[in-house]
């Protein structure tokens, strides 16, 4: 008893050891996990700052520019006005008709580029809106392969370790069963022997049949006590596998998830970045356009203001009774 003691003790002590040594890898690959995480996250954390402070750093160094390529176009603007106010009494028809016929095939090249870029920029746009459609649609066939894919996995899985349980099952039923045919055998045996040793004496058939007993009692005590702990050892050591193989899942299930929320935030990011861009294309575009326009139409009420000064001044007028620009 003080043996059998000893040993389920140690046995105990031996199995709290290597709970506690398993509970503390498993702490520390956790451990070991949030700090990759972390470290990724605040890596995505600056690298995004960084961007938005490069964007805005951006913008303001294109609104400057604007502003001073705005700034050196007025002054240019009012030098050739005050030229063209001088330049008035002096011009003659051949030059204003000259002028006048340049401005017409000007016009006609900066209608025939702007209709280009508007068509270019039509383009642009529809290319643009089917890449984002292609790669979104190809995102979702590549999730979708990748989901049938686990589920296929996970079945084989499943299936191989159903198979196994079953043949481990039926190893176990089988020990059982030799070893009930060797103990009926012991016991057929002892009933043998008991009726010879009975025939011969009765006292000793008396004996004998109390010591068998207790014997008996006493192994099948034994018996069953062996049987209990290794029953408790096999189901700690199964339910030890099952944890262990249900965490390797969360965790593979987690970097999964983690893979496929990274690649979606990436291609929103990008969609949003392509928009945005196109936005600032197509505002860049506009403001020129505005700015051609206006000049065109400055440049034209000029030359409509010379040629009826030209006129006047062929029907008997004089110089200074033209019209001049406005200022």
């Amino acid at each position: 008893m003080q043996k059998y003691q000893q040993m389920c003790r140690a046995a105990v002590f031996l199995q709290a050891a290597f709970r506690g040594r398993q509970v503390r890898k498993e702490v520390a690959r956790h451990h070991r996990a949030a700090t990759v995480i972390q470290s990724g996250f605040r890596k995505h954390r600056e690298v995004v700052k960084f961007q938005a402070m490069r964007l805005a750093a951006i913008v303001i160094q294109r609104h400057y520019r604007s502003c001073l390529l705005q700034r050196r176009d007025r002054e240019n603007f009012l030098k050739a006005r005050q030229s063209a106010v001088v330049l008035q009494a002096a011009f003659r028809g051949y030059r204003a008709r000259t002028g006048i016929a340049k401005m017409h095939r000007a016009a006609t090249v900066i209608q025939a580029n702007f209709r280009r870029h508007k068509q270019q920029s039509a383009y642009r746009r529809r290319r643009w809106a089917a890449r984002v459609l292609q790669q979104r649609f190809r995102a979702r066939r590549q999730r979708n392969v990748e989901v049938k894919r686990y589920q296929e996995v996970r079945k084989a899985v499943v299936s191989l370790q159903a198979a196994l349980r079953g043949m481990k099952s039926r190893r176990r039923i089988k020990q059982k069963h030799q070893a009930a045919s060797v103990i009926q055998r012991a016991y057929r045996a002892q009933c043998e022997r008991k009726q010879y040793v009975k025939l011969k004496s009765s006292v000793l058939s008396m004996q004998r049949k109390y010591r068998a007993t207790v014997s008996a009692k006493a192994q099948r005590k034994r018996y069953l006590e062996m049987r209990s702990a290794a029953v408790v050892l096999q189901a700690a050591r199964r339910g030890q596998r099952a944890r262990r193989e249900v965490a390797g899942w969360h965790q593979a299930a987690t970097v999964i998830q983690s893979v496929f929320r990274k690649h979606r935030v990436e291609v929103r990011y990008r969609a949003v970045r392509l928009s945005a861009v196109v936005i600032q294309r197509s505002y860049r575009s506009l403001v020129l356009q505005r700015q051609e326009r206006e000049r065109f139409v400055k440049t034209r009420r000029s030359a409509v203001i010379l040629q009826a000064a030209f006129r006047g001044w062929r029907s008997g007028g004089t110089l200074d009774d033209a019209p001049t620009l406005p200022p």
